[in-house]
C-alpha cells in the first residue's frame, strides 16, 4: 500500500513524499528494485543527475521481488535502469557511455521514451556520429511536432544534417525549431543556424546569404551569436559583394562592431587604392575614410602609403 501511494505521488509530480517512501522501501527485499528505480527517476526528473546514476539498481529484481511483481509492471520496469542511467550520464556530459546504455535500452523496449531517444541522438551527435544521431532524433518525435521537446529535436536534427553536409535538410529542421515558441534560447540558436545553413549553401546568392545574417542581427541585436554573425556577414562583404555595394551597406551597418568596421576599413582602402591608380578624384576621400577607422594595422599602413601617393600625384 505504501509503495502504490508513493507511486501515485510520483505520477502526480509530488516528488518529495514519493522519494522519502521509495528510499525507505528500497531497503525492503520485495521492493528493492522497483523502489530504487522510482527513486532514481525522481533524482533524474529533479536534475540531480549524479544521484540518479548512483541510485539506479545495477541488477534486476531478485527472484522474490520478481515473483511479487505484476507481469505488466515487471515488463515496464526491467528496462528502466538503463533509461535512467543513460539519461543521467547524458546530462552529466558522458556522451559515449550514455550512447552505449541508451542503445541497449532502445533495442530492449517496444516504445522507447522520447526523452531517452533525444538523449541518445544528441549523444551520437556529440560523439561525431551524425547519421545515427539523425535516425535516433527522428524516432524521438513519435508524431509530436509542436511541443518543447520537438523544438529541441528539430534543432539537433539541423546540426546533424549540417554535419552530414545536407544544408537544405538542415535549414528545414532549423526553420521548424525557430517556428515553435516554447524555448526562446532554442529559437535564437535555430535562427542563427538558418543563416549559417544558408551561408554554407553555395547555391545561394551572396545577397540572399547576407540577407539572412542581416535579418538575424535585426531580430536578435543582443544575441550571444552576434560576433559570429557579424563575422560571417563581414566575410561576405569582403569576398563576394561588389565593392561599391559592400561599402554602401557597411557605411549603414558597421558602427560599433569590430568585424564590420574592419571590413569597412578594408573595402574603403581597396576602393581608394584603385581610385589612385586610375587617377579618380574620390581617391583621397576613400583613403581618409579607411584611415579614420584604423582597426586593421596592415590596411592602415597601406591606406597611409597610398594617401601619400595620391597627394604626390
Amino acid at each position: 500500500c505504501k509503495y502504490y501511494i508513493a507511486t501515485i505521488d510520483y505520477l502526480q509530480g509530488d516528488y518529495r513524499p514519493a522519494l522519502a517512501s521509495f528510499l525507505e522501501l528500497a531497503e525492503a527485499e520485495d521492493y528493492t528494485f522497483r523502489a530504487s528505480c522510482r527513486a532514481a527517476d525522481i533524482y533524474l526528473k529533479t536534475k540531480h543527475y549524479a544521484q540518479a546514476a548512483e541510485r539506479c539498481p545495477a541488477e534486476g529484481p531478485s527472484p522474490a521481488e520478481r515473483a511479487a511483481m505484476p507481469a505488466s509492471e515487471l515488463t515496464q520496469m526491467e528496462a528502466e535502469p538503463q533509461r535512467i542511467r543513460g539519461e543521467a550520464l547524458f546530462h552529466l556530459g558522458r556522451y559515449a557511455e550514455a550512447a552505449g546504455i541508451l542503445e541497449r535500452y532502445a533495442a530492449q523496449v517496444e516504445s522507447p521514451s522520447r526523452e531517452a531517444l533525444y538523449a541518445l541522438g544528441t549523444s551520437y551527435l556529440e560523439c561525431s556520429a551524425p547519421m545515427q544521431a539523425e535516425q535516433a532524433l527522428g524516432r524521438a518525435l513519435q508524431g509530436r511536432t509542436d511541443d518543447a521537446l520537438a523544438q529541441s529535436i528539430y534543432l539537433k536534427q539541423g546540426h546533424a544534417c549540417l554535419a552530414l553536409q545536407e544544408p537544405q535538410k538542415a535549414r528545414a529542421a532549423f526553420e521548424k525549431a525557430a517556428a515553435l515558441p516554447h524555448d526562446a534560447q532554442v529559437r535564437e540558436e535555430a535562427a542563427f543556424n538558418i543563416a549559417l545553413a544558408s551561408h554554407e549553401d553555395k547555391n545561394e546568392t551572396y545577397a540572399a546569404r547576407a540577407a539572412e545574417w542581416e535579418r538575424f542581427l535585426q531580430e536578435y541585436p543582443e544575441s550571444a551569436y552576434r560576433s559570429r554573425a557579424t563575422g560571417y556577414l563581414a566575410e561576405l562583404y569582403l569576398n563576394d559583394f561588389p565593392a561599391e555595394e559592400a561599402l554602401g551597406r557597411l557605411r549603414a551597418t558597421s558602427e560599433g562592431d569590430s568585424s564590420l568596421l574592419r571590413a569597412h576599413q578594408i573595402v574603403a582602402a581597396r576602393m581608394g587604392i584603385a581610385a589612385v591608380r586610375e587617377k579618380r578624384p574620390e581617391a583621397l576621400a576613400l583613403l581618409e575614410e579607411s584611415i579614420r577607422i584604423g582597426i586593421d594595422p596592415e590596411t592602415q599602413t597601406q591606406a597611409l602609403y597610398w594617401r601619400g601617393e595620391a597627394h604626390y600625384q
